[in-house]
């Protein structure tokens, strides 16, 4: 095969594979953005997040006036208490990186406003195609003949968390990873 056959075929493959895991950013409520949800309507930011497949790498953008994001931990999100925050912002226009698996919690710090519905639990999977299939839940119990798998032990950073160096970037997908997958590529052509 000639080298720009072979280049063109590198560069297809290295398109679909990228666009499938492209981090993503998401605003936080949509139109609406982060605020004190209106009476009756306290479960919006879990309806907001039970609608998306966040992954790891993906970001939030948090959009309010007069308000503030505060990650905090289980107890603090439950309870709404901002004692033990990880990381609080307030400067109206807030990008948060999601960096690793897991839950992230996130709370108004103005008062009242948690307890009125302004809290909002991420389900952050590890980074995989925004087409897969959802995994599929593991059985209740291993079976008595076969002993369970050895799982690796990973450390995941606390509250898996970064702020992204350019916060004006809303709504456009991250490719920071392409021209490393397309140098390995003509790396090996």
């Amino acid at each position: 095969m000639e080298r720009g056959s072979r280049l063109g075929v590198a560069f297809l493959f290295l398109s679909i594979f990228a666009a499938g895991i492209a981090a993503e950013q998401f605003k936080v409520g949509d139109d609406e953005g982060w605020r004190e949800p209106n009476p009756g309507h306290a479960d919006v930011y879990a309806l907001w997040a039970g609608k998306i497949n966040f992954n790891s790498g993906d970001s939030l953008y948090f959009e309010y006036t007069n308000d503030s994001v505060v990650v905090v931990d289980k107890r603090g999100y439950y309870h709404c208490d901002t004692t033990n925050a990880t990381t609080t912002f307030n400067d109206g226009k807030t990008v948060i990186r999601l960096d690793a698996a897991g839950l992230v919690y996130f709370i108004s710090g103005v008062p009242g406003h948690c307890a009125a519905g302004q809290r909002l639990i991420v389900d952050v999977s590890p980074v995989l195609p925004r087409d897969a299939p959802a995994p599929s839940p593991s059985p209740a119990a291993p079976s008595p003949s076969s002993p369970p798998p050895e799982l690796p032990s990973v450390a995941v950073p606390p509250a898996g968390l970064s702020l992204p160096p350019h916060p004006n970037s809303a709504g456009v997908p991250s490719a920071a990873r392409i021209p490393g997958l397309v140098l390995l590529a003509l790396i090996f052509l």
